[in-house]
């Protein structure tokens, strides 16, 4: 519907053509398709007509592209040309004006805008990005006047950069004068561009789709269709789940065989849409993978690089930023995860944020023949889940693996049937990748008031610290700034309010999933750290000379106030292996 502001805006100045600002985002596919779309005489540049579906000809365009620092000033030459798509190559293809173009991706139809002007900026010229948007008009019949203060600022950029070009700059000041007449431009900042994002401090520049329903709102819908196909996970267990996912994109379940560790992944993913076998993947591991040949690729006697499936999901994930993709590493232990895991572990700690606040990482491969020959990296929209089981066919975990995963234990069984009927439930919609990207990547990013209420859990982390220290099993400032994260997302995500995980809840899942993991041995030292852990995390009395029984009998007595349940019975078990064997571990 037109606004009364667009109505009288319409009326008064007769639009005949319609100026749009379009941004180009800075992935590296998207900026290579964007080097290989001008003409050879660069007096024409195609795109994406997607974007450009309401324009017609003779319309302009601004084309910003940050990346390479240009703004080129177009008019709209030809609305519509066909492209042919090979699905080997991932490569739509077109021809016009006698020249053929091949872009990487799956891409429809492409417009054809005539380059009027192309301008160089310095470094010193900024740009109010688009958020995650990739256009917005400025003239003509499509305006909108939300967000006038934004649009009045790009308005003001892109005159400082046409200021010696009398046409441009007459036409930009008439945009411009037209939204300070149509609005009282307030003096705040205007954020009313970016959607509520569960808390997200970044602009997802990346995403043209975004999720308008909170976490909270859509979890208990995830956990309701899942229990309508025959699983059973608790909503605090999905919950968790989808916190861990997002806190760190590398998540390790674990427990014995049968426990659904494999559904899981697969009935998550579909119950927000993403279940097919293009968004979902299964890889199973074998026992004599050695590098990463079987997971990434290799080149054949030829010199040609054969893909695998992970190395085609990577490309497929860059190519489609909004959509979300799941990995299953089925049984991922069978061989050793430093050995064909060890690149993947070792790129994805180079994340870091671009200057769009997009989550880029190095390349795990450069390759001419692969991907256009544009360096596959790990996109932000891929979610890697291995499951393992432990037994005498599968190999341990180091703590290089252990400290960049959260490792979920799923070995708590219930046996009984749930005689209620279960109404079936239709999958969760319009849930993007943006909800999958994690606010946080270093502790800077947490401001002071987060990171004093977090105080107390950074006390007991170090007085935990001091206990594992004598045994050699402490850990460091990796594993208290991903549990960091992990409780502040909780908390904008209200998950306790809305009663799905409680503040101790969250903090017990973090103390399994990355604390106690790390506990393993057979030396005194070792007893002498679970007795205190025990003593110090159940509120019960614990010595450290207490056989067995009166330690089971000091938390039985305690046993309806505990606040880490999970973890004391952890920490009960593995004192109880130490007891019968001498020797103890998390794992099974």
């Amino acid at each position: 519907m037109i606004s009364q502001n667009q109505s009288n805006y319409i009326n008064k100045n007769n639009v005949d053509i319609s100026v749009m600002i379009y941004e180009v985002k800075s992935p590296p596919v998207v900026q290579a398709n964007y080097q290989k779309l001008f003409s050879s005489d660069h007096k024409h540049f195609y795109w994406n007509r997607d974007k450009f579906a309401k324009l017609k000809e003779g319309d302009r365009v601004f084309v910003v592209n940050v990346t390479t620092r240009t703004i080129l000033n177009c008019f709209v030459e030809k609305l519509s040309i066909p492209t042919e798509y090979d699905d080997q190559l991932d490569q739509s293809s077109f021809s016009d004006k006698g020249e053929v173009y091949k872009v990487a991706g799956q891409w429809n139809e492409f417009i054809c805008l005539a380059i009027k002007d192309e301008k160089l900026v310095d470094e010193e010229w900024s740009w109010k990005t688009l958020g995650s948007g990739e256009h917005t008009y400025i003239l003509g019949a499509h305006v909108s006047f939300s967000s006038a203060v934004n649009k009045v600022q790009r308005i003001e950029q892109l005159l400082e950069v046409f200021k010696d070009d009398s046409k441009e700059e007459e036409l930009l000041q008439h945009c411009l004068e037209i939204f300070k007449e149509q609005v009282d431009i307030p003096l705040a900042k205007d954020n009313s561009e970016q959607p509520d994002n569960d808390g997200q401090q970044h602009d997802l520049t990346l995403f043209s789709k975004q999720t308008q329903e909170a976490s909270s709102s859509w979890l208990p819908k995830v956990q309701s269709y899942i229990a309508s196909r025959g699983f059973d996970y608790s909503l605090a267990d999905i919950a968790n789940f989808y916190l861990s996912m997002r806190t760190k994109p590398l998540v390790i379940l674990a427990g014995i065989s049968g426990t659904g560790k494999t559904q899981l992944v697969r009935q998550f993913a579909k119950a927000i849409g993403y279940g097919d076998e293009r968004h979902c993947v299964l890889i199973p591991v074998r026992p004599d993978w050695a590098d990463n040949s079987d997971l990434i690729g290799y080149k054949n006697i030829q010199g040609r690089f054969e893909q695998q499936k992970l190395l085609k999901v990577l490309q497929d994930a860059l190519a489609h930023p909004e959509e979300i993709f799941f990995v299953i590493l089925d049984e991922m232990n069978l061989a050793r995860v430093e050995h064909y895991f060890s690149d993947f572990l070792s790129v994805l700690e180079t994340r870091e944020r671009n200057n769009e606040g997009v989550i880029v990482t190095n390349a795990i491969l450069t390759d001419d023949t692969v991907n256009q020959g544009i360096p596959v990296s790990i996109p932000q929209n891929l979610m890697i889940v291995g499951t393992v089981n432990m037994d005498e066919t599968t190999h341990p975990f180091s703590r290089k693996v252990l400290d960049r995963a959260n490792a979920i234990e799923m070995n708590h069984i219930n046996l009984h049937w749930d005689l209620n009927e279960i109404k079936r439930t239709n999958p969760v919609t319009e849930v993007y990748a943006d909800a999958f990207v994690s606010p946080y990547l270093n502790s800077i990013e947490l401001d002071s008031n987060q990171k004093v209420e977090l105080e107390p859990i950074i006390d007991l982390l170090e007085s935990i610290n001091e206990v594992l220290e004598p045994a050699g099993l402490h850990f460091g400032y990796r594993v208290r700034d991903e549990l960091a994260f992990y409780l502040c997302q909780h908390k904008q995500m209200k998950l306790h309010d809305k009663l799905i995980m409680t503040d101790d809840q969250a903090l017990d899942y973090q103390l399994m999933q990355k604390v106690l993991p790390r506990i393993q041995g057979s030396s005194i030292s070792v007893l002498t750290a679970l007795l205190k852990l025990l003593n110090q995390l159940s509120g019960a009395k614990i010595e450290e000379n207490m056989e067995l029984p009166a330690v089971e009998k000091a938390i039985k007595e305690v046993s309806g106030k505990l606040r880490f349940p999970l973890s004391i019975n952890k920490l009960l078990f593995m004192l109880r292996r130490f007891n019968d064997d001498g020797f103890t571990s998390f794992w099974l």
